[in-house]
């Protein structure tokens, strides 16, 4: 928690460069994902063009603010509460659904419900209640699969190029690697995966989505759950399986 709030004010600073245009702050957690050191960390990189899904993103979200007046994502996040079919968790600051045009298994969108365009515009309160609802959306996926699950995490937010990009609604993405082959010794890292997909992929559709928003997924972390020679047990299945 102590190292949370580095991320939000790095930003300003990027954003005041004249040759930053866009700022991504992003996470890999796991060598499957590309994260070449064990301890929690994420990256923050500033770059001079908006790439091709934070625009995509935006210009979908310009185009619905044009025609109905509203932000896109605000209606999206009322509908998905309201049907209560794909929430993962929610809170009275933000909620974690999986999306209906999900490509990725068990991917997962974290939207805030109040409408803010960038960590700049969290106030101290809102902040706390982000790490709060990602600790949730981790702990779900780690009682999931009883592992560390690997992932690329990504924030979404208003390009810096000093216009005001009001449509823009902050958002965060989780995806997890399992479209990702083994034989394949390259990563789907968070970079990739957040500023331009380098292949097409179809919505994936099945029990993903009712298996992670389960009810019977318990809150606490499995790994605090388990005694210690569970542990080892579960360490040996799982290099069997590989």
């Amino acid at each position: 928690m102590r190292l949370w709030p580095r991320g939000p004010t790095r930003r300003p600073r990027l954003a005041s460069c004249r040759i930053s245009n866009h700022v991504q702050i992003f996470e890999n957690r796991g060598a499957m994902m590309g994260a070449s050191n064990p301890h929690p960390h994420c990256q923050i990189w500033a770059t001079e063009h908006v790439p091709d899904e934070p625009l995509r993103e935006l210009s979908a979200q310009q185009e619905y603010a044009d025609e109905h007046h509203r932000c896109l994502l605000c209606d999206y996040a009322a509908t998905e509460l309201a049907q209560a079919e794909r929430v993962v968790a929610e809170t009275a600051i933000l909620s974690a659904v999986v999306p209906y045009w999900a490509t990725w298994p068990f991917e997962t969108l974290v939207l805030p419900r109040r409408h803010m365009g960038s960590f700049t515009d969290f106030t101290a309160a809102e902040r706390t209640g982000l790490a709060a609802i990602l600790k949730a959306v981790t702990t779900r996926y780690n009682n999931l699969f009883q592992v560390s699950f690997p992932y690329s995490l990504g924030f979404h937010q208003r390009p810096t190029d000093g216009r005001a990009h009001d449509s823009m609604h902050f958002h965060a993405h989780f995806y997890p690697p399992l479209l990702r082959s083994r034989r394949s010794a390259s990563s789907w890292s968070a970079s990739r995966c957040l500023a331009a997909r380098s292949v097409t992929l179809r919505p994936k559709r099945g029990r993903a989505p009712a298996r992670i928003t389960g009810k019977a997924l318990p809150r606490l972390s499995y790994c605090l759950s388990y005694s210690k020679g569970s542990k080892i047990l579960e360490l040996v299945r799982n290099c069997i399986s590989k």
